[in-house]
């Protein structure tokens, strides 16, 4: 069995944090404090249940199924089951998370390569993630040891920035029971919930490789990690937010992919804002990374049991991401949101219950009444 030292752990923790921090994870943070200012800290203890403990269950249970979607999704019974793993697979898939990645990263270079279409820029990208997912070994050395920092410190710089600003944080209209609500809600949309069960195999997987040991201590360690991740997703979510508050006069009513480059514009001035645009590129491709990759495995080998190689899934999900990426990103988000009002509350039952039914099927008490059962039955 393969030590875990310190460097091993923050290592899987970072990478685990950069499969999480993704498009969408730029966008609410900053719009949550542009909405609620001076009422942030309350929206922000909200938007914690949803979008840092929503995503720390959502692993849990995953790993408690040893990253087997279908067996998570299988507790809901087979046919609810199939399709609500179909409908996950399609959101967080080519047809809502993926393209909404490539939009948002895509206007954040656009300071960069201004005479960049989006259909060049889209392909480039696509044929880039290509490439990191058919070397699956490669993926954490590249999470972990080059995309990720990178992609941290970016963010620890503006969020630096944003703390030693002189502005005052703008009178919020909200009280202090409709802030939390609406933070509350606006963590749905992060869909790290949904993204977690999913991502749950791939980490499962990754954790596995890395440490070369028996269930219970590769549970253990991806708990372990997973805490660390979440927590750092909420230093960094408070972080941005904070800044955003100060400026929330200048961010209201911009579209929501320009937030994040405007805020930097902000807080670091023209010369350093391109230090934002390389931070939401990093955060788009490491989560289409991570997407791509994991789906591509369940799809493969849990859905068609190897008929169809994890290669062929690759090249069809990045394709069809690389055709929905022209519908733009405010249509994708609503597209989303729809899917969402139905989905989420029926993903988060199912949770629970998955982290009820494992917890209680693992225990000596069970085992020894299930043992006794079966052995009256078969007398």
């Amino acid at each position: 069995m393969k030590k875990i030292n310190l460097r091993l752990t923050l290592t899987l923790s970072i990478a685990i944090f950069s499969m999480f921090f993704g498009a969408g994870n730029t966008i609410y943070p900053i719009a949550l404090a542009i909405e609620t200012k001076t009422q942030f800290g309350w929206s922000f203890l909200g938007f914690c249940l949803t979008a840092i403990l929503g995503p720390l269950l959502g692993l849990l249970a995953g790993a408690l199924s040893k990253g087997n979607a279908l067996n998570f999704f299988g507790l809901a019974g087979k046919y609810p089951g199939y399709l609500l793993l179909g409908a996950s697979l399609a959101l967080l898939g080519p047809f809502a998370v993926l393209p909404r990645c490539v939009n948002v990263s895509f206007a954040a270079i656009q300071s960069i390569l201004p005479s960049c279409s989006l259909w060049v820029f889209a392909f480039l990208f696509c044929c880039l993630a290509i490439v990191c997912c058919f070397k699956q070994k490669m993926l954490l050395p590249i999470l972990g040891y080059i995309l990720s920092p990178t992609l941290i410190a970016c963010l620890l710089f503006i969020i630096y920035k944003g703390f030693a600003s002189s502005e005052n944080i703008a009178i919020s209209d909200w009280g202090i029971g409709g802030a939390f609500s609406f933070g509350l809600l606006t963590g749905y949309e992060t869909m790290d919930l949904i993204a977690s069960i999913i991502f749950s195999a791939g980490i499962w997987s990754m954790v596995s490789e890395a440490i070369s040991s028996d269930s219970k201590t590769v549970l253990k360690t991806t708990l372990i990690t997973g805490i660390i991740s979440c927590m750092l997703l909420g230093l960094i979510y408070f972080g941005i937010g904070h800044a955003a508050a100060l400026h929330s006069q200048s961010l209201t009513g911009l579209p929501k992919q320009e937030l994040m480059p405007r805020l930097a514009l902000l807080t670091l001035g023209p010369n350093l804002a391109i230090v934002a645009n390389i931070a939401i590129a990093l955060a788009c491709f490491t989560t289409v990374i991570g997407l791509t990759m994991t789906l591509s495995n369940i799809i493969s080998k849990e859905i068609f049991k190897g008929r169809i190689s994890y290669l062929s899934i690759v090249l069809g999900l990045l394709l069809t991401t690389l055709v929905m990426s022209g519908i733009g990103f405010e249509t994708i988000s609503l597209l989303i949101i729809k899917v969402l009002v139905i989905l989420y509350p029926l993903i988060i039952a199912l949770t629970i219950a998955n982290i009820a039914f494992r917890l209680v099927q693992g225990s000596k008490q069970f085992k020894t009444w299930n043992a006794g059962f079966k052995k009256a039955e078969d007398s």
